[in-house]
């Protein structure tokens, strides 16, 4: 629990590159959502592939920005298996953020279509099923990134904190 709270730490810690992946995550989330519920396969698998896309990419940027991190935590004596779960904390933290505010978008949606019925909000308010279909969505993509985070963190040598 300890690493997992140091990853929500060091995921906040870069704002601009949280907050980009928190909106990509929550537009995602959306798009799945959106999806599920108009019963469009083509756009689903879309939201799928572009799932994996988006976590791919964020992984690869993630352990890029921090190699000299993980060789410092390296050095003092950390092991593959505390950095990769360092990691995926912060992977998984970003995109359950960003599913929490696609939920919280919403419930604010269902109150404007529920006191103004008039406005067409309507068909922007999801089902509990498309909503926790999402969610797994979301989850799964994350595979891709946490394999890739873990390879990429195993390559990382203690020697690049030093020549810093």
């Amino acid at each position: 629990m300890r690493i997992f709270k140091k990853s929500m730490i060091m995921a906040t810690r870069n704002k601009k590159r949280f907050l980009a992946a928190v909106f990509l995550y929550c537009a995602l989330s959306w798009w799945v959502s959106f999806s599920i519920d108009q019963g469009d396969l083509i756009l689903t698998s879309m939201g799928v592939v572009g799932g994996l896309i988006i976590a791919t990419v964020y992984g690869y940027i993630l352990t890029q920005f921090r190699k000299l991190q993980i060789a410092t935590l390296k050095c003092i004596g950390w092991d593959n298996k505390s950095i990769q779960i360092l990691m995926v904390g912060e992977i998984v933290f970003v995109s359950l953020l960003g599913y929490l505010v696609t939920l919280e978008l919403d419930i604010h949606i269902l109150g404007i279509a529920s006191y103004l019925p008039f406005t067409g909000f309507q068909e922007f308010v999801f089902s509990g099923f498309s909503l926790l279909l999402a969610l797994i969505i979301v989850i799964i993509a994350q595979i891709p990134a946490i394999i890739l985070a873990y390879r990429r963190t195993l390559t990382v040598r203690p020697i690049v904190a030093l020549k810093a």
